[in-house]
């Protein structure tokens, strides 16, 4: 789902700019990308996130902590409906 999500963002031009503010983008792109494919990504996670820039004391990582939580909440989204949909259609299967 990731996958087809960065294919997207390849032809738009916002999320390319978006993913250039810091030179550490990719890195956490990966990261959250985890998050969203195994359905793991929580108010926890990204509440752990926060604590860790805020040790790093960087301006930047503000910013694109809060653009990233977007996109993985956006995708998190995506995956929920998905799962949702097709393991209501297996109930009507298996119903008969």
């Amino acid at each position: 789902m990731f996958s087809f999500f960065l294919k997207l963002s390849q032809k738009n031009t916002k999320v390319n700019n978006i993913r250039k503010i810091t030179k550490n983008s990719k890195k956490i792109f990966k990261k959250y990308a985890f998050f969203v494919n195994y359905g793991n990504f929580s108010p926890e996670n990204h509440r752990n996130f926060r604590k860790h820039n805020k040790n790093k004391k960087n301006k930047n990582n503000k910013k694109q902590g809060r653009i990233i939580w977007f996109y993985s909440l956006i995708c998190g989204i995506i995956n929920y409906k998905l799962i949702g949909v097709l393991s209501s259609d297996w109930d009507k299967i298996n119903k008969g």
